[in-house]
């Protein structure tokens, strides 16, 4: 078969414009889809240094209100005078607020003196805490975050154990777990000596 010279350049132009045209096609797909995975692991990257700057805003706050809670003479006077109804409704007031969850003393052993969401729970021992032990050993404000297990949240109140309590469901794509739910509360946590 022979085809004709305006033929031959005809289908040349095509092939060199097709060509060029699905290089271009696939360069541009290749560079806008690593644009697109550059942007979002950007957005990321700022979401988690956003989160990570109020998550450190909320632990400063917490250690900051507990700093001031404890250099208070009112608090500091009524448990030097073991007086446990002062304390409840001074730390009420103080947890309430500040809006934080728990807001408890302990003594120099780590043994609670009050709890002002629960005041009628106390005299156990926080001396295994991580938090107390380590603020009661370095006399210093200890903040961080913390797993609370459900018999502690309790002591606090059922409303926080409640609130901590999580139904896993199973997915598809998800490990398969023989645990059907989650009962322990994370929480931003801080401890001072007084």
């Amino acid at each position: 078969m022979c085809l004709s010279l305006r033929t031959k350049l005809i289908v040349s132009f095509v092939v060199v414009v097709l060509m060029s045209g699905l290089v271009a096609t696939l360069v541009g797909i290749h560079l806008i889809g690593r644009r697109i995975v550059e942007q979002a692991q950007s957005n990321v990257r700022m979401d988690l240094n956003s989160a990570r700057e109020m998550y450190q805003d909320n632990l400063d706050d917490i250690r900051e209100m507990l700093y001031f809670t404890v250099l208070r003479d009112s608090i500091k006077n009524a448990l030097l005078e073991e007086d446990r109804e002062t304390l409840i409704e001074l730390l009420a007031k103080v947890r309430e607020k500040a809006g934080i969850d728990i807001l408890t003393i302990t003594d120099a052993t780590g043994r609670v003196v009050v709890r002002s969401r629960n005041p009628e729970v106390y005299g156990d021992s926080q001396a295994g805490d991580e938090m107390v032990r380590r603020a009661l050993s370095d006399r210093d404000v200890v903040a961080g975050t913390a797993i609370v297990p459900r018999d502690e949240l309790l002591k606090e109140s059922e409303e926080l154990a409640r609130q901590a309590h999580i139904t896993i469901i199973p997915t598809p794509q998800a490990k398969p777990r023989s645990k059907k739910q989650n009962t322990s509360g994370m929480m931003l946590k801080a401890a001072a000596p007084l």
